[in-house]
Formats: structure tokens, sequence, C-alpha cells
């Protein structure tokens, strides 16, 4: 007997939708677009990345506070969750990723210091990745998630 299983694993994020959405003083971040996962084909894991553009008037330090609205790093549906793991480079999409802990502020430099639309190029990355033994564990149906991502001056 063959039985095919799927998964759908959202990851949604109201705010990030590539418009400033913390803005104050002299820093702006701005994703490029939501991160969707998509569907779980069973083996493996899921990961999304957004562009990101990180702008402060004054210097090229900042800081990241990342908060949700279940008090972890958790998917949620009614009855089930799916832990995740953030993570964020300060050198664009593909430079290294630093695991961010949940509301623990972390450092980071590289801002752009001349334009709040970074000129067009984005100067971080935010990810998201979901383990398949994570995967594995969830019963099927469609999770989601409200990250917070706070940005200030470092």
């Amino acid at each position: 007997m063959v039985r095919a299983c799927q998964k759908s694993v959202w990851l949604f994020f109201p705010l990030l939708l590539g418009f400033p959405f913390l803005a104050f003083g002299d820093v702006m971040i701005t994703l490029s677009s939501d991160i969707s996962l998509g569907t779980w084909s069973g083996t493996g894991g899921v990961s999304g990345t957004s562009s990101v553009c990180v702008y402060r008037s004054d210097s090229s330090s900042y800081s990241i506070t990342l908060t949700s609205s279940s008090g972890d790093f958790e998917l949620q549906k009614v009855g089930d969750t799916i832990p995740y793991t953030p993570s964020f480079s300060d050198s664009g999409v593909s430079g290294t990723y630093v695991t961010l802990s949940y509301g623990t502020v972390q450092d980071f430099s590289g801002a752009n210091t001349s334009s709040s639309s970074c000129s067009g190029t984005f100067n971080a990355g935010f990810r998201i990745e979901i383990s398949e033994a994570n995967l594995s564990a969830a019963t099927p149906g469609s999770y989601s998630a409200t990250l917070t991502l706070m940005l200030t001056p470092g």
C-alpha cells in the first residue's frame, strides 16, 4: 500500500511584507518579502530566507531582538507546535548566519548609512529553518507564527 503524506507548513509574518515595519529615530529595517515555507515533502528539513535592508543614519552598528506571539520559536496550530530556528546575517543572504535566541539582544554591523532603501541592494538576511525531526513529529495541517523583530541602535 502506498500512502502519500504532505504537511503544510506555513510561517506567516504579517508585518514582513517588504516595507518598513519598524522605524524610529535613525534606524529602519525592511524585508524584501514574507517567508513562505510551502508544503513539506516528507523528507529533509525546510528553510526560507528574506533579503533585508538595515539602515542607520549615523553608524553601521545595530542590535536585533526577536520575540514571538507564542513565547517561543514555534509554529502553532490548534493542538500542535513545530519548533523552528531563526537566524540573521549582517552580510546579505549568502553571508554567515547567527542563530537568534528568544528575547536576547544580538549585536550586528554593516547597516547602510547613506540610504534608507539601501539603494536597492539588501545588506542582510533573515532565515527560518525547521529540522526534519521536528517536521516528522508534527501532525499535518497549517501552522503559523507571528514574530516581532526589534531593531535598535547598537
